[in-house]
């Protein structure tokens, strides 16, 4: 058992992803790094050792020490513990003391490999496994080992039934279930070790063991995962991390005994010049392995003429104008603005009234298909397949649950593509509620590359090849079927282990012929109500760029493809394979280096290739500062019910003409903006900030500051003095009476502002407030509470004869204070 703690430190730095990343439920940091502590203890005492020169370990120093600070958190954490390993070897030779404490460096340096291919490898399991999830073979033998322990069941189409005394539930076998992520990571470890510590014969018996305890263990395990389940209805026996380790921690006891490598002494070595083959050939390895899976082609750029089919949709029209006069929920719940907002930056043109043919779509540069409620002929399949194959953009839009029968008639034209809308409904495993999305730091597609966030409204999942791009793979998800029997498709709330869950794709896209496709899964985003909320305008923006080029240069990827798979295979033939730690040394050396400049390399040129057009628009802008201001503004049902919420307020703006964006802070708003909206600010301004603010509103801009007598700690007036304005709190006496008989006194405070040019005032008191500076304006409103969704109601408000009378008040200060002309 001499081999017991190197399992376990394997197994612990397995499932320590589980801990720092966002694949089933939210990270926890601390509890990961605990356990990756526990895992560098345990690898302390592991039999295997190593043996590295100072100017080895000085070398792998430099190769690991930038890549500790390039990548994030906690792609880094291999890295970081290698570059920790190395400096302790350096100051070994120099404090002979230091000696004493090596056996420690083994576990830090051993942690750190691993921790170095596990996370390596974790981008290819989210690719990997977010398109495949289930695996039906194994349901028969899972019902019958739930036979043994007394559990009633049967399959059906891959589907085990499980009868309880309750109820009859569904279950699917899949990969997330079998914890396939952890059992990979402890593969790839064990054949890291048996590189190092194994020759030939041992490695094939080690292999057979090592696979076959590991998958008896694996549907074992699932077994009694199940009937845990059934104890308690509760999925998280499924993907609760804790849970998941514990699990897995008897396997090192049963693999100790029966997997075993050498106890022979590593030596990481270099032997100068004579390694630089190796080096070279490695490095070209790594850097044409990393553009083969990132490149992607610029393509040659087209017109941008846009077609959107309203033929076949009865949602989500485009046709009618989000004016003063037509409230109610499909008074916004409509692509009105989604399609006016493209039409800025290209050439938009509706089909309303025929079908679809290549004579009418080689007009065309790119073809939207939105939520169809209708079906599509076989000629007209087989007109779009044309006109994409000879070069068109095709954008696809569906939804959450098949709702409308939209993702059937979708996947009539998609699935020639190999894509298929699924008929779920996805939501965050950790909370329930609609997901988020925030891109990779590296590598992420150039349709989303430009976006902080991006905030679903429930969308479906995607069934896509393996080979296709993905532009957004969500994490922490589960897609729950839906079902015919509810209005709008969801299924009622239902424990059943039918799910799918962790990582599911939202947004994929696929080259065809000269052509790209791009299919996308909830239209609900770019509804006019939310369209300029969160990333919803860049995301349609970086999709028509890249569906508005034809394909030129997508054969380069399979020659990165090539030029790398014959770089490793030289390198495979030339190494000394006998001389481990010197192949061991060439690898780390050359991979780091070639990673860190290949990544960035490579990064660079998507992003040079896809740049969002220029933001000139002829539409004036309302930039909403929220990093000064106290409010939400948010698509999301998580912001329902938030007392200062200004949905309504803000998607109001769009009924006079103008587009409102949610900026972060104030030099973005000045940047972008023709007006600024500050909403109770209560955060310092700082001088540089102010000058800015004055600068903007001296050239021509808008500044309209609401506060209100609720926010007690208003920073308001550190701009409005700047003006020559000021806020000040009044107070009024009421008395209380019952019957003309005076009960008492109370005082209301309440706030008025002074020092503006025109006043709207209440008696004696401004409460609206208009002054000019330079060219521009700043108009103050001190009861911002007044725009609040506690007052106008939110987006789908058939309003009351009242609340139109404030939404008139808004109207005035955009299209009147706002103009240039008289106030």
């Amino acid at each position: 058992m001499r081999s017991l703690p190197l399992w376990i430190g394997l197994i612990l730095i397995s499932v320590t992803p589980l801990y720092l990343t966002y694949t089933y439920e939210l990270p926890n940091i601390l509890i990961g790094l605990i356990t990756l502590m526990i895992a560098i203890i345990a690898l302390t005492f592991s039999p295997h050792d190593f043996d590295i020169s100072k100017d080895s370990s000085t070398a792998l120093l430099i190769a690991f020490l930038p890549l500790s600070v390039f990548l994030k958190f906690p792609f880094n954490v291999g890295f970081i513990l290698l570059s920790i390993a190395m400096v302790l070897e350096v100051t070994a030779y120099r404090f002979k003391r230091i000696k004493k404490y090596r056996r420690f460096l083994k576990g830090i340096f051993f942690s750190g490999l691993a921790s170095t291919v596990v996370y390596s490898f974790y981008p290819l399991h989210v690719i990997l496994f977010s398109h495949y999830h289930r695996v039906d073979l194994l349901s028969p033998i899972l019902s019958n080992l739930l036979a043994i322990f007394g559990v009633r069941s049967s399959v059906n189409n891959g589907l085990v039934y499980i009868q309880t005394y309750y109820q009859t539930f569904p279950l699917t076998v899949t990969w997330e279930k079998l914890c396939i992520l952890v059992w990979i990571n402890l593969l790839l470890l064990f054949l890291l070790f048996s590189f190092l510590y194994s020759d030939k014969r041992r490695f094939c018996r080690n292999l057979v063991i090592f696979v076959v305890v590991g998958w008896i263990y694996l549907v074992v395990r699932l077994v009694f995962t199940v009937i845990l389940y059934c104890d308690n209805l509760d999925l998280r026996a499924f993907w609760d991390t804790s849970l998941i380790v514990i699990s897995f921690i008897p396997l090192s006891f049963l693999l100790a005994p029966v997997v075993k490598f050498s106890e022979s002494r590593l030596v990481l070595k270099s032997r100068g010049r004579k390694d630089a083959i190796f080096i070279i050939l490695f490095f070209l390895f790594i850097f044409f392995l990393v553009g083969a899976f990132v490149f992607e082609d610029p393509g040659a750029r087209k017109s941008g003429k846009i077609l959107i089919d309203e033929f076949h949709s009865d949602w989500e029209d485009t046709t009618r104008e989000m004016d003063k006069e037509w409230y109610g929920e499909l008074s916004t719940y409509n692509y009105y603005w989604w399609a006016r907002w493209l039409d800025i930056y290209y050439d938009v043109d509706m089909n309303t009234d025929q079908g679809l043919t290549f004579e009418l779509l080689k007009n065309y540069d790119i073809l939207i298909l939105k939520c169809p409620t209708a079906p599509y002929s076989p000629a007209e399949i087989k007109d779009i397949l044309r006109f994409v194959e000879e070069g068109g953009g095709l954008y696809l839009i569906g939804d959450h649950t098949d709702v409308f029968g939209m993702n059937t008639y979708l996947n009539q034209v998609s699935k020639h593509f190999g894509i298929i809308f699924k008929t779920d409904a996805t939501y965050e495993l950790a909370t329930g509620s609609v997901s988020k999305y925030e891109p990779p730091f590296l590598f992420a597609h150039p349709i989303v590359k430009t976006l902080d966030r991006f905030e679903f409204l429930t969308s479906c999942s995607l069934d896509v090849p393996i080979n296709c791009e993905n532009v957004i793979i969500g994490y922490g998800l589960i897609g729950e079927p839906g079902t015919y029997s509810t209005s709008v498709f969801f299924r009622e709330p239902f424990s059943a282990p039918d799910v799918e869950y962790g990582f599911l794709v939202q947004a994929a896209a696929v080259h065809y012929g000269k052509g790209r496709v791009v299919a996308f899964t909830d239209s609900t985003c770019f509804s006019s109500f939310c369209i300029f909320m969160d990333g919803y305008k860049n995301f349609n923006l970086g999709t028509i760029e890249y569906l508005n080029r034809m394909n030129v240069y997508d054969c380069l990827n399979t020659v990165f493809a090539i030029i790398s798979t014959i770089s490793f295979i030289l390198f495979l033939i030339l190494s000394p394979k006998e001389d481990r730690g010197r192949m061991l040394f060439v690898a780390l050396f050359s991979a780091s280096l070639s990673f860190l400049l290949s990544a960035p390399v490579f990064d660079c040129i998507n992003a040079l290739s896809y740049q969002l057009p220029s933001d000139e628009l002829e539409h004036p802008k309302a930039c909403f500062d929220m990093g000064h201001s106290s409010i939400e503004i948010s698509p999301s049902p998580r912001a329902y019910g938030v007392r200062d919420l200004y949905n309504t307020f803000f998607v109001w703006t769009e009924r006079v003409g103008w587009i409102p964006s949610i900026e972060r802070d104030l030099k973005s708003c000045i940047r972008k903006g023709d007006a600024i909206v500050i909403i109770n600010p209560d955060k310092e301004f700082k001088d540089r900030e102010i000058e800015g603010l004055k600068e903007f509103v001296k050239n021509g801009g808008k500044l309209l500051v609401m506060d209100s007598i609720r926010n007690k700690l208003s920073t308001a007036n550190q701009i409005l003095n700047n003006f020559g304005m000021e806020i000040t709190t009044k107070s009024m006496n009421l008395s209380v009476k019952n019957d003309s008989i005076l009960i008492g006194n109370v005082t209301c405070p309440y706030l008025t502002v002074k020092g503006g040019d025109t006043n709207f005032s209440f008696g004696d008191d401004s409460f609206l407030s208009v002054k000019r500076f330079g060219k521009g304006k700043i108009v103050v409103f001190v009861d911002s509470y007044t725009f609040s969704d506690e007052v106008m109601g939110g987006v789908f408000t058939e309003p009351s004869k009242k609340q139109r009378s404030v939404y008139d008040v808004e109207f005035f200060i955009f299209e009147k204070l706002f103009s240039d002309g008289q106030d």
